[in-house]
């Protein structure tokens, strides 16, 4: 906002005039902020529920019967020739995969879940899903595991048709010595680490990652000439393999030490890469250094993507590229003034200053609802949401009735300096009704928010007087991973 009334001082208004790069927001899906922005969101799931129970990857199947009934309406033709069949059928089949879950019919209650959509390069869709559930033993138990999760070929006797199907789906190979050309082959080993060793029962490792049972029962399938056993099967769900007749790998990621990890690979996005070619001065005259044009983002997003027929046709139907329950809200921090304000080319800025769009912000207008509402004063900044609603066209914050929401502040870069300390005492201050508020403890107010995260135990001086983080303060938000870092 700041900068709209310097370029009205200095006689230009008309919105055109303001700023010259052009950047891929994050509203924009697909793109690299889009991916940061959901990958924060799904950090701040997990803050408040803990981390994921279920990690799950469901892989399209080309020979499903609704394709296949489809493709008879025109002989001659391969599921690789409609896409558009491919697409929809799969759209259809993770709604219902993910309705199942969420009324508890595939893994019981659960508090949340989340998926993204990849495209292989051959183009086939999948999703990578995290499940949390409501009843999951905080501590590691064996039993929740393997009433989930198997790792192990069905008795064809017993169930012929569960051992069709982990043959045909949840086989890994063969690789290594049996075959050197397989795709999972990296420096003459197998990158997936199949075969597995055998295992009597499930157990945790040491780095957090579970090593499910694996008995050598005897059971084994034939697999291009090479007999395959329980060291080489998928971890799966019976009841999943058997309604949705897919690869779908389930695996118990609880316990792991890599969340932050597990949750960028989730929404990583797309394989991408950018070369620049630069032409540099050589002559005398000029100064070293590379002659290039403005950043211009959208150009380097039209110039360097590559799009799978299958992916253009999810994005020309408008299917979701990313969804998550429960929904979370992004909340803004910015000092008095400073505040962003999105405008339409041509705006008058005169009227735009003069607009609430500009002047009210969920965080001032935090301030006056704690101001009105007694009620609104047990909560802080970032768990307003779960009580309260951002009505976007009034500009004001609404007494929430039903839905759940979770809230998180944009991440603010520790260099920012203030406004990094101003976040950091939104995390735990509440019910302030301004900024002189926030910057006050035990009656006191203090100069800076620095001074105000040191008084209250936040942050810690060394000799040169530099602040870190007290060891009190990260574990007090060590599931809050995108806080501070």
């Amino acid at each position: 906002m700041q900068g709209i009334a310097d370029a009205i001082d200095k006689g230009s208004v008309n919105a055109d005039s303001v700023g010259g790069r052009v950047v891929v927001p994050a509203s924009f899906t697909g793109g690299r902020r889009y991916h940061v922005m959901n990958y924060q969101d799904a950090m701040a799931i997990c803050r408040v529920y803990g981390p994921p129970y279920l990690f799950v990857t469901f892989t399209c199947n080309t020979k499903w019967r609704e394709i296949a009934d489809a493709l008879c309406f025109e002989p001659g033709q391969q599921p690789c020739d409609r896409s558009d069949l491919v697409v929809r059928v799969f759209h259809m089949k993770v709604n219902e995969f993910v309705k199942d879950i969420r009324e508890g019919k595939t893994f019981g209650s659960i508090l949340s879940v989340l998926y993204t959509i990849e495209f292989q390069k051959r183009g086939l869709p999948h999703i990578h899903c995290l499940v949390w559930l409501a009843d999951g033993n905080k501590e590691f138990s064996a039993s929740i595991v393997d009433r989930f999760i198997c790792a192990e070929i069905p008795d064809i006797d017993a169930d012929p048709l569960g051992f069709a199907l982990v043959d045909e789906f949840m086989m890994h190979g063969p690789c290594g010595a049996d075959n050197r050309r397989c795709p999972c082959m990296k420096n003459d080993k197998c990158s997936k680490n199949f075969p597995k060793p055998f295992q009597d029962e499930t157990i945790l490792d040491g780095f957090g990652f579970t090593i499910y049972r694996r008995r050598p029962d005897g059971r084994n399938v034939l697999k291009n000439g090479v007999r395959l056993d329980n060291r080489n099967v998928v971890p799966y769900n019976m009841h999943l393999l058997k309604k949705y007749n897919a690869h779908i790998n389930v695996e118990w990621c609880n316990k792991s030490n890599m969340i932050k990890y597990l949750f960028k690979y989730v929404t990583k996005g797309i394989d991408r890469a950018k070369v620049y070619f630069e032409i540099t001065a050589n002559t005398s005259n000029a100064s070293p250094g590379a002659q290039v044009a403005p950043p211009n983002e959208i150009q380097e997003y039209i110039d360097a993507r590559y799009l799978s027929t299958c992916e253009a046709l999810w994005r020309a139907f408008e299917y979701d590229i990313h969804f998550r329950v429960p929904s979370v809200e992004r909340l803004v921090v910015h000092f008095p003034g400073l505040n962003h304000v999105r405008y339409e080319p041509g705006a008058d800025l005169h009227a735009l200053l003069a607009s609430s769009a500009a002047k009210n912000t969920m965080l001032t207008e935090w301030f006056e609802t704690n101001l009105r509402h007694e009620q609104a004063r047990c909560l802080t900044y970032c768990d307003f949401p779960k009580k309260w609603t951002w009505d976007a066209s009034a500009r004001c914050w609404k007494s929430r009735s039903r839905c759940t929401k979770i809230g998180r502040m944009y991440y603010v870069h520790p260099t920012a300096g203030e406004l990094y300390y101003l976040r950091m005492l939104l995390m735990i201050v509440k019910g302030s009704t301004s900024y002189v508020d926030i910057r006050m403890y035990n009656g006191q107010v203090y100069d800076t928010f620095r001074d105000a995260c040191e008084a209250r135990g936040l942050l810690e001086s060394d000799m040169s007087g530099s602040c870190c983080l007290t060891r009190r303060s990260y574990l007090r938000h060590r599931t809050s991973l995108d806080s501070f870092l």
